[in-house]
């Protein structure tokens, strides 16, 4: 059922077939190659919601969080708060010891991934070079540097183990348990349930209760969160919903095209001509795949699940439509669709070199063209992703980055300014902040953020002159209210 027809090459030669030395020989392959790449990442850093939502959060750090408030504050992502609070514990702020946690989930994401689809195609090769791709791809060099992405590597261990185990075992509930482990850790994991439901079609009922209460707690969640991102927080969610197949193919770009990664991705304006060549684009795409799903079941299955876990990211209204992190699961399927394609078309041009050969020699001139042909990305895709590496290793670094890449945005502007701010840097952030400011007006962030360097560099009437105008803009900026009152305060005192 899931065997792939035109690779015939992994049927016909024993060192393509399956056996348990090979899969523990090739799953330390993958590690060893992996962890080479992830290498240069260490000590690592922190970055963006990594200080607000746990490491200056006094609500985490004082530990005062219950179940309820975890789902209506956090999103529902009580286990991997509790894996941050167990780093922070253990470790301190040291962002070695949170990245390096990172580092081996995505390992252990990656081996799963591997005996997954060595499985589901009976293709011990595919699954290598499946997981191989996943693993080094510099789309991930996010989510594994994030370490507020911790949900992201939490949710897809769990699920990956949910999958396998109903793929391997009769029994349900292992599986099960592990699909709700996934959902504690990330609710994006619900977008699995049709899949689960497929795979447990005669044991359906337990696994639609499941997925049903989850479903309503993470409805609850979303539209009564309101303190951080986690709820639907985009300016018009209508015009999110429209361009949903626009920001696929954004998606779709990032996977296939590496090269054009950063922290932050803003996009113009689309318009509806845009949007309405994207929908088609996409219904191409998708009709194409429909087609080939029996001479190409892996293929199709890529697909189907690179779209199923991009649905949160493209369904839900997020003031970041399209972001690295959230492409990680889903990128499973990316790298499923890339493996099997690379194989058939070293498959192709090894039996075309091979036709110049005596008999006894094309076999293994299509094995060793298949091997070249499929493994030549490997380094470039390595190579880039500790570019991505070095990078993430300075909050500097990484938000200069982002805002070359988006010099429209104010977002980058204002990021790199708080970055500059974090190391000392108060008139290079006072000059980032301007940028903000003048690519837009209205950010009340830059303001306040502006008014602080102000005071903190002595310069008591420009701080407040932006403190002014921060509160004019939002009555309720927390920065400018703060010291609009300390400097109240302190002229009573006077």
């Amino acid at each position: 059922m899931y065997g792939i027809n035109t690779m015939s090459i992994t049927e016909e030669n024993p060192i393509f077939r399956d056996s348990t030395n090979k899969r523990i020989l090739l799953t330390a392959v993958i590690l060893l190659l992996v962890t080479a790449t992830y290498f240069n990442s260490f000590p690592g850093a922190f970055h963006y919601d990594d200080f607000g939502l746990f490491l200056e959060n006094p609500e985490f750090r004082e530990q005062a969080w219950t179940p309820l408030s975890l789902l209506t504050l956090y999103g529902g992502r009580p286990l991997s708060l509790m894996s941050l609070e167990v780093n922070l514990l253990a470790g301190g702020e040291d962002p070695f010891w949170f990245l390096l946690v990172n580092l081996l989930l995505h390992l252990a994401v990656t081996s799963l991934l591997f005996l997954l689809i060595a499985r589901l195609s009976s293709s011990i090769y595919t699954g290598f070079l499946a997981a191989l791709i996943f693993g080094i791809h510099p789309l991930q060099a996010q989510t594994v540097n994030y370490i507020w992405a911790r949900s992201v590597l939490l949710m897809t261990f769990f699920l990956f183990m949910s999958l396998l185990f109903s793929v391997t075992s009769k029994k349900i509930w292992p599986a099960l348990l592990l699909f709700q482990l996934a959902i504690w850790a990330r609710m994006d994991a619900l977008a699995a349930l049709p899949l689960m439901i497929l795979l447990h079609r005669r044991q359906k009922r337990p696994v639609v209760i499941l997925g049903s209460i989850n479903l309503a707690a993470a409805g609850y969640s979303l539209f009564s969160a309101s303190k951080t991102n986690m709820n639907i927080n985009h300016s018009s969610p209508l015009e999110y919903l429209l361009e949903a197949p626009l920001n696929l193919l954004r998606y779709l770009e990032l996977m296939f095209h590496p090269g054009k990664h950063s922290i932050f991705h803003a996009y113009a304006e689309s318009g509806i001509l845009k949007i309405s060549a994207a929908f088609c684009l996409a219904v191409i795409i998708l009709m194409l795949v429909i087609k080939m799903r029996k001479a190409q079941p892996m293929v199709f299955a890529g697909t189907a699940w690179l779209i199923l876990m991009l649905l949160p990211s493209l369904l839900i209204p997020n003031a970041d439509p399209v972001t690295e992190s959230r492409a990680y699961s889903a990128f499973a399927g990316a790298a499923l669709i890339t493996a099997t394609l690379m194989i058939i078309a070293g498959r192709l041009t090894g039996e075309k070199i091979s036709s110049f050969m005596d008999g006894s020699r094309k076999q293994p001139a299509i094995v060793l063209t298949t091997a070249i042909v499929t493994l030549s990305c490997i380094p470039v895709l390595a190579l880039k992703t500790m570019e991505r590496n070095c990078l993430w290793k300075d909050d500097e670094k990484i938000w200069r980055e982002a805002a070359s890449v988006n010099p429209e945005s104010y977002l980058p502007a204002y990021n790199l300014g708080v970055a500059l701010v974090r190391i000392g840097a108060f008139k290079k952030g006072l000059d980032s902040f301007a940028q903000a400011i003048k690519l837009n007006p209205r950010d009340d962030m830059s303001y306040s953020a502006s008014g602080l360097c102000f005071e903190i560099l002595g310069d008591t009437e420009e701080a407040e002159a932006y403190f002014s105008r921060a509160l004019e803009l939002n009555p309720e900026n927390k920065l400018a209210l703060e010291s609009s009152n300390c400097q109240g305060d302190n002229g009573m005192k006077k």
